[in-house]
């Protein structure tokens, strides 16, 4: 029964991932095309969209297409993201914003999840002018980050620790704007995005449940099997 039991877990807690190629250096219009996947360490990436919006004035902002704006992965000791640049991100005038998106999965080939963090890159302020660049995942169930420039409050890095967690749905963004009528301008051209993983992180308490309901419900089955008679069904 011990022996079922390792194989069981091993099973249930094993990857399906296809393996992918090391990601690369590029254009975000590749990192979006259809089927895309990539790798950072063990960190696999996939289903990659970009979007952006703003709220004022079309004329007074500017941002990089997609074809332009250049993603470079990150590998680090515990685990990688990536470094958006060439983004091209402003606005000018008063009390408005632009924004741009990047929206990812990402999944853990061994290990968890368990740590993320973003750092603001090559960026301007003048008057009320505001950046931001966010992290977080896409639901805002597991965590949330951000780092920013208002003028009078700073915080160029910022990071978040939360349960080990397999993978989910990223939302990474990047703001500038303006904060008040008074005039000003925001320029952010990238951002820095990190993920770390624990080899040694408890699975947060969803996941465990889960894992360990199906365990005990497998081990009840296979203990009505080899209970049976010769002469009951064995239902398998």
């Amino acid at each position: 029964m011990k022996k079922f039991l390792l194989a069981m877990l091993a099973t249930l807690s094993g990857s399906s991932l296809t393996q992918a190629a090391p990601c690369a250096s590029d254009v975000v219009a590749s990192y979006t095309a259809s089927g895309f996947t990539c790798e950072v360490g063990n960190l696999h990436f996939s289903n990659f969209f970009a979007n952006g919006s703003f709220f004022g004035s079309n004329s007074n902002r500017t941002a990089s297409y997609p074809s332009e704006i250049v993603i470079t992965p990150v590998a680090t000791a515990s685990g990688g993201g990536f470094t958006l640049s060439n983004m091209n991100l402003s606005f000018t005038g008063g009390f408005s914003s632009t924004s741009g998106w990047l929206v990812f999965d990402v999944a853990a080939l061994t290990g968890l999840i368990t740590d993320a963090s973003v750092e603001l890159g090559n960026y301007t302020i003048s008057g009320d002018g505001y950046v931001s660049a966010g992290l977080s995942d896409y639901d805002g169930l597991i965590f949330g980050t951000s780092a920013f420039d208002y003028g009078s409050f700073v915080l160029s890095s910022a990071s978040a620790s939360f349960p080990g967690v397999s993978g989910f749905r990223t939302f990474a963004s990047a703001t500038a704007g303006v904060g008040s009528f008074s005039g000003g301008a925001g320029f952010i051209d990238g951002y820095t995005m990190l993920l770390s993983i624990s080899e040694n992180a408890i699975p947060e308490p969803g996941s465990a449940l889960l894992l360990f309901s199906g365990l005990f419900a497998l081990v009840a089955r296979r203990k009505f099997i080899d209970g049976a008679t010769p002469l009951e069904p064995r239902y398998v």
